[in-house]
């Protein structure tokens, strides 16, 4: 009897922990699965990648709405509502105010809100100081890279790093240190040191190959004339 009761329990256990994920037969929505960034540039088309899970989920029908409160903030869906599994969609974003702003991005099903996630914007002023001092890091970066001692393992890469550095603007440029600029003149004038080295070794070998082709011949004529 005891044996049968416990058979019971664990069944009607088995039953409840079923039941928690599915109605009748129906696979219940159990999670909105976001990829997105929540900080961007002032202007911006932002994709959303989502997943629904579990994967055989049967209501896939999703709605998306953005709670927005500020009128210098415009944001635009390019899908309202989405029946995937797995998709992407974008968002056109403009934030035409002088300082940062945030809306919200909701997930909905049956009007109920699944989950959100805030996604701030930066203003243009940000935006341009955010990149322009990446920008000034990854110069930084070029310019460390560099090796002023040049051969002929690492002249084609010296030559590639400052073909980059010629590509920054004069603004970034103003921003380096003297030793990074003292750097870069050095490393131009290493490799016109080496270029003229080489090309200098290279009319050294013909005028030694024209001296030996030279005393070859003349040998050869002494040889014919003492016959």
């Amino acid at each position: 009897m005891k044996k049968f009761i416990l058979f019971l329990l664990f069944f009607m256990f088995l039953f409840n922990v079923n039941a928690s994920s599915k109605v009748g037969n129906e696979i219940l929505l159990e999670e909105v699965k976001l990829e997105v960034s929540t900080k961007i540039s002032y202007k911006e088309v932002l994709e959303v990648n989502y997943e629904l899970l579990p994967r055989d989920v049967d209501n896939k029908k999703l709605d998306w709405r953005i709670v927005n409160k500020n009128t210098s903030l415009a944001v635009k869906l390019s899908d309202i509502s989405t029946n995937l599994q797995k998709g992407i969609f974008v968002l056109d974003i403009e934030n035409k105010s002088d300082k940062s702003l945030s809306f919200k991005l909701e997930v909905l099903q049956n009007k109920k809100v699944l989950s959100f996630i805030d996604i701030v914007v930066e203003s243009k002023e940000e935006t341009e100081d955010r990149l322009f001092l990446e920008d000034l890091e990854e110069l930084k970066k070029l310019i460390k890279r560099l090796d002023v001692s040049i051969n002929k393992n690492n002249k084609d890469e010296n030559k590639y790093l400052l073909e980059e550095i010629d590509l920054v603007s004069s603004d970034l440029k103003s921003e380096l240190s003297e030793e990074e600029l003292e750097k870069v003149e050095l490393v131009y004038k290493n490799i016109d040191e080496y270029n003229l080295k080489v090309e200098n070794n290279k009319k050294i070998v013909i005028i030694i190959l024209l001296s030996i082709g030279f005393f070859i011949v003349l040998t050869l004529m002494f040889r014919k004339e003492k016959k």
